[in-house]
């Protein structure tokens, strides 16, 4: 295990955080400009684990709405996962009082790493997919 050292993210450091982003497909269909990593970084938190040359081993966002904390972005590169890296952007990123929610990951490790952090499974977040065409969603 690495030990891993975070800090909030900088405007110059966004270039590292979407190449992250973008590894794990993140902004796939956003337009150029500000987009949802901007909005954590100005409105809520944005934290960084730099690599020595200057890349991001990773990233992790949150909003707050009152006292809940919302974390809503924690991404690691593969090659940096099992590390330490997640471990010490949650313990930055949820650090403090108040109640903290956030939803499902794809990743299996996710839900443990969450839990050692306080967070409590509630209720399955469940993804459905299929097709449109000739679904009556009751809008006309």
């Amino acid at each position: 295990m690495t030990e891993s050292v975070t800090r909030a993210a900088r405007e110059d450091d966004m270039p590292a955080v979407r190449a992250v982003a973008t590894r794990f497909g993140l902004l796939r269909g956003w337009p150029p400009g500000r987009d949802f990593l901007d909005a954590e970084r100005i409105f809520g938190a944005l934290a960084l684990a730099p690599a020595p040359d200057g890349r991001a081993l990773g990233f992790g966002g949150t909003l707050r709405r009152g006292a809940v904390t919302h974390l809503g972005d924690l991404f690691v590169l593969p090659e940096s996962q099992s590390s330490g890296v997640g471990r010490a952007l949650l313990a930055e990123l949820l650090a403090g009082d108040g109640p903290k929610v956030t939803f499902a990951s794809s990743d299996p490790r996710a839900m443990s790493l969450y839990i050692r952090h306080g967070l409590r499974p509630r209720c399955p977040l469940l993804y459905l997919t299929g097709p449109a065409a000739g679904l009556d969603l009751g809008l006309r």
